[in-house]
């Protein structure tokens, strides 16, 4: 209820805009949703980054905030910021996305950095992986590619790591590295094709 409220307040507003320049490219239904959904999104963010740093009682009102404006959101405030502050690969990987998605190098830095460490105590191809997409996905090759190096060396003939790595590679400038990484990709995704053909 709170958030239709939010949202048709937000569409007349826009509606009035229009009415004052009709020339305006803007559709408000669309524009007061998207403005609503990145509003949420960065409470989330923002509660998140709280309840890492320890402040847990600021991380709680946050999320309420979400809550508020949008109480179809699947959350318990106080409990998220308890799972938030948990040093755990999972946070770790969230907080290096959340760094790297608003542009903060350094932040996105540190939380590689432990989820590197974490990743060495779960020690797994799959983790190690996690690491390597994350910092392709958000072209951060350089605080990543050990990561790839690590998820290669522990299944070699894994098609998606091998694209994984190779696509870091590239970003890294190292064209004939990712060249062979993508056709050992294409051969592995051949197999798959003829194997699901067969069953």
């Amino acid at each position: 209820m709170a958030r239709a409220g939010q949202i048709d307040v937000a569409i007349a507003e826009l509606r009035k805009l229009l009415q004052l320049d009709p020339r305006m490219d803007l559709d408000p239904d669309q524009a007061a949703q998207q403005a609503f959904e990145q509003e949420i999104e960065r409470l989330l963010i923002e509660g998140n980054t709280l309840a890492r740093d320890g402040k847990i009682t600021e991380a709680v009102a946050v999320f309420q905030q979400a809550l508020e404006l949008d109480p179809s959101l699947d959350l318990t405030p106080e409990e998220e910021a308890v799972q938030a502050a948990q040093p755990t690969f999972d946070n770790a990987i969230k907080a290096a996305i959340d760094a790297a998605s608003s542009g903060d190098h350094r932040a996105a830095q540190a939380a590689f950095e432990q989820a590197t460490v974490l990743a060495t105590e779960l020690n797994s191809a799959n983790v190690w992986h996690q690491i390597c997409v994350t910092g392709g996905r958000w072209e951060k090759p350089e605080l990543v590619i050990e990561a790839c190096h690590r998820a290669v060396k522990m299944e070699p003939e894994n098609g998606a790591i091998r694209n994984s790595r190779g696509l870091v590679l590239l970003q890294l400038g190292q064209n004939e590295a990712a060249r062979e990484d993508f056709q050992l990709y294409d051969r592995w995704r051949e197999r798959q094709q003829v194997d699901n053909a067969d069953q």
